[in-house]
């Protein structure tokens, strides 16, 4: 039976993409953006220890999300800081998802920045793998024009780390065995918190070979639950299903009248009228 291919969209620093649209002067700017630890943080207007870099200009290269503010201003003093605008961010990736979904059916939020696409099969339409993903890069580009990567792979998380070593705007695929297309990459990239990656690095695991290389027990007891996951990612075990997001289709009509009223039997004729349209629509 062939094997399921998926597709990661990955756009590095989004948040400063985004930032950028509404502001070209933040890209020639060093710039952290800044969120809050939880929703409590950010109700109770925290202070700067407990905020958190969310994502920054790509020349910060040693900074990564989750990383303290404190600790990221400590290295770059200069750089500027804004305040993350989390709905201003969330609604362009919607509609950048909702670019994708016209060239495919099967589409997952990841998280902002971050799709997967199901493609198995695709190829019979588009020609190709690389054409698919040719496709993807365009209905991205058209909305946005924000430098796209795209990895493919057999589960999400090949699919996620293959991202990184295609040229923006195209893709790289995993095909084989993945113990030896896992070892080189950092344990920076697993999904876990930055304090877990720093504790990582202070038992001289720096790359996930250097996981692969463990037997699962010791992780599992240092790290509980997570380090089984740590242990299994960099094992190129994923088992997570592709889970697209529900559309919801909107559907609107609309009646003007001829001269202002404020006659009620008047308004509720036309809502009754209005409704009969929605609900009767093709």
């Amino acid at each position: 039976m062939k094997q399921r291919q998926i597709a990661c969209i990955r756009i590095p620093n989004f948040y400063w993409e985004v930032e950028v649209t509404r502001r070209l002067s933040v890209r020639s700017m060093q710039v952290l953006i800044a969120g809050y630890r939880s929703q409590y943080d950010a109700r109770e207007r925290a202070g700067l220890g407990n905020r958190i870099v969310l994502d920054c200009s790509p020349d910060l290269s040693d900074v990564k999300p989750g990383m303290p503010l404190c600790e990221a201003i400590s290295r770059h003093k200069s750089a500027v800081i804004i305040d993350a605008d989390l709905p201003f961010y969330s609604s362009a990736f919607d509609e950048m998802l909702s670019a994708i979904e016209r060239v495919v059916p099967d589409v997952e939020d990841g998280g902002t920045g971050l799709a997967y696409v199901g493609i198995s099969g695709l190829e019979k339409l588009y020609g190709s793998d690389a054409q698919v993903v040719h496709m993807l890069a365009e209905a991205v580009s058209v909305v946005s024009g924000f430098n796209l990567h795209v990895g493919v792979a057999q589960n999400k998380w090949l699919a996620y780390l293959a991202s990184f070593l295609g040229k923006p705007g195209s893709g790289r695929k995993v095909t084989g065995e993945p113990g030896r297309f896992l070892a080189r990459f950092p344990v920076d990239l697993l999904p876990v918190s930055y304090k877990t990656v720093k504790k990582l690095h202070s038992f001289g695991l720096i790359k996930m070979g250097d996981i692969a290389d463990l037997w699962q027990g010791p992780m599992e007891a240092q790290f509980g639950s997570v380090g089984r996951m740590i242990w299994k990612l960099s094992n190129g075990i994923d088992d997570r299903q592709l889970v697209p997001r529900k559309t919801i289709e909107v559907v609107s009509e609309h009646l003007a009248f001829q001269d202002s009223t404020i006659s009620i039997p008047a308004i509720l004729s036309a809502i009754e009228s209005l409704l009969y349209k929605a609900f009767n629509h093709p």
